[in-house]
Parts: structure tokens; C-alpha cells; sequence
């Protein structure tokens, strides 16, 4: 789809500037309808020049709306990101923490994703000499995890670290 001719694009931004692989930029770009009759857009965001996204849709004469774009990175770089055909915005993507479980430098956490924004606090910890084997999760209010080679699988308060109950699942990886 091609931009009507009075379409008008203004206030771009593409948010963080600088991401771990597998996070995501958030893109805004407000479109503007000038003329005097109903037009269609079509909204791109480009990285280095290819397009990764568009939304179309079309706006009423002297109509205004704002398009919003996530779009997840994986290449770690400098890339020039650009939403609405805007000028382009350097956006760095670096490595990700792949080493999530197997030791305390490895937290897991990303800043500029939902969950923890700030580093985490250890309240508490539990181990039973042997690495860990999956990422903990949480169902409704039990942290379950396991270990590894004839480790335990753990149910524990994950406020307080109390043990609710563990078992020792049969063979080994």
C-alpha cells in the first residue's frame, strides 16, 4: 500500500537506544492526514534499511493517530532504525547474559523488559551442591526448580525460600 498524498509523518522515536539480543524496541510515529478527503497510510520501521514491520489504515480528512510498532532485535550491532520513513535513529544491540543458570554473576534479568528493572536482590538461597537444570518458575504462589544429575525438584515459598516439599525424579540426564 502507498501513502495518500497529504499523508504526513512527525515525533518518531524508537525506545532504548541500546537493548540485549532478544529484547525489543518500541517505536512511535504519529501520522497525519492534511488534505481534504480520506487517505490511506502505510507505516514502516525499517532496521539498516529493511523493512520489519508496517501497519496500514486509513485516516479521515484533518484526522491524527499515533502507531506504535514492538519489534524484537536479534543481531548484536549498531542499527539504524527508522519508523515512518523518519530519520533514522542508531540503536545498539548487545549480547544477552546466555549463562542464565549455573552460578550468582548470572541473575537473568533484562532492564528494559517487563519484570525487574533494577539488579535483584538475593533474599534468599537454596542448593544442593549440583547445577541447576531449568529456569525457576512460579505457579501461583510455589517457585518450583530442579537440579541436576539426581538432584532434587524443589517446591519452596518463593517469598521466604520455605521449603514446601521435594522429590528425587527418577534417572538422570
Amino acid at each position: 500500500m502507498v501513502d495518500g498524498p497529504d499523508i504526513v509523518y512527525s515525533s518518531a522515536s524508537v525506545t532504548p537506544d541500546t537493548l540485549y539480543t532478544g529484547s525489543a524496541i518500541n517505536a512511535t510515529v504519529t501520522v497525519e492526514n492534511t488534505g481534504n478527503s480520506q487517505q490511506s497510510y502505510n507505516a514502516t520501521v525499517t532496521v539498516d534499511g529493511s523493512v520489519v514491520a508496517s501497519k496500514t489504515g486509513s485516516l479521515n480528512a484533518g484526522e491524527t493517530t499515533t502507531v506504535s510498532f514492538t519489534k524484537t532485535l536479534w543481531d548484536t550491532d549498531d542499527h539504524d532504525v527508522s519508523v515512518g520513513g523518519l530519520a533514522s535513529q542508531t540503536v545498539t544491540v548487545q549480547s544477552a547474559n546466555a549463562n542464565f543458570h549455573g552460578g550468582p554473576g548470572n541473575p537473568g534479568y533484562y532492564p528494559d523488559q517487563s519484570g525487574p528493572t533494577s539488579t535483584p536482590t538475593e533474599l534468599w538461597n537454596m542448593t544442593d551442591g549440583t547445577p541447576m537444570v531449568m529456569q525457576p518458575t512460579i505457579v501461583g504462589d510455589t517457585l518450583y526448580f530442579a537440579f541436576h544429575d539426581g538432584g532434587k525438584l524443589y517446591a519452596v515459598d518463593p517469598v521466604t525460600g520455605a521449603e514446601k516439599w521435594n522429590a528425587t525424579p527418577g534417572g538422570s540426564s
